[in-house]
């Protein structure tokens, strides 16, 4: 799934594009990289201008005075923000041979500062995640679309999930599936006709769960002090203020279904992304795909 995420970056905003851009190290990439390259980066990218001090459970005087001490002499730097990456759509896909094929359709998303944040985060939960084998309650994604209208009817689908991407002004919103080449051509439909039918009826009780899931997991991870220092970090960053568990929770329980079909009908209106590693002639063309949401 990491490289099919990876891949769909290219095909979705163009492989010149800043976001477009590999994460991963092509093969001898490493090898460039020296102590020079390393410091050279740090003393470009680490600066004050550019870094949040975040901690959890320590008392605050404290917290200032060590970060006057260890980081008060640095220069101040600049905080340049690129201009935002264009979604274009488009596809990426590489072969390989594998048991396994790996599928990816993507839309754009919104960005950290959408209005349409929170019930996209909601509809995702609402769509859910999972693999061929899942134990346990509703926690699990039992009860999810994907869970119930993929997995437990294909039995030859190994995954089928939701992932996300968020960046400032655009995001990425799509579905993962994985099987063996045979069986890609349902796999392929089912997810499709999944996507399209998140703009469809929402009833009432996948609301309520999706959204007291998406709760129940918020409050669960900030539990953890890592996942807290780490949350009023990247808040201070992407907002410039943290916003308290309590405001997400309200804003959660605000959500209705008009929001979740809206925000759905709004990205199926964007071109799609499609990604497919492994045997990439069993799966139907670019064309045949968008032309199933136009």
């Amino acid at each position: 799934m990491a490289l099919v995420q990876e891949l769909m970056h290219p095909a979705a905003y163009g492989s010149f594009s800043p976001l477009g851009k590999a994460l991963y190290a092509k093969p001898g990439a490493l090898g460039a990289i020296d102590a020079s390259v390393l410091g050279a980066y740090v003393e470009k990218e680490f600066v004050p201008s550019k870094m949040v001090l975040a901690a959890a459970g320590y008392d605050h005087d404290e917290l200032v005075s060590l970060a006057k001490t260890y980081f008060g002499g640095l220069p101040a730097g600049s905080a340049t923000v690129g201009s935002g990456d264009k979604y274009t759509g488009g596809e990426v896909r590489s072969s390989a041979e594998l048991p396994t094929t790996h599928f990816g359709l993507a839309f754009e998303g919104v960005g950290w500062s959408g209005k349409s944040l929170v019930p996209l985060c909601v509809l995702s939960t609402l769509m859910g995640v999972g693999a061929s084998f899942s134990a346990g309650g509703p926690g699990k994604g039992m009860y999810t679309r994907l869970y119930q209208n993929i997995l437990s009817r294909h039995p030859s689908v190994e995954a089928s999930t939701v992932f996300n991407a968020f960046y400032r002004e655009s995001g990425l919103f799509g579905v993962y599936g994985a099987a063996p080449p045979e069986a890609m051509g349902s796999l392929v439909a089912a997810i499709v006709d999944e996507l399209k039918k998140m703009a469809g009826p929402i009833s009432d009780v996948e609301l309520s769960r999706a959204k007291n899931q998406l709760t129940s997991s918020l409050l669960m991870n900030l539990e953890q002090r890592s996942v807290l220092f780490e949350d009023i970090g990247r808040q201070v960053l992407v907002y410039g203020e943290r916003e308290s568990p309590e405001s997400l929770v309200a804003q959660i329980d605000a959500v209705t279904s008009a929001d979740l079909t809206a925000v759905a009908g709004a990205m199926l209106k964007t071109p799609p992304s499609v990604v497919v590693h492994g045997d990439t002639t069993c799966v139907p063309r670019y064309d045949l795909i968008a032309k199933q949401f136009a």
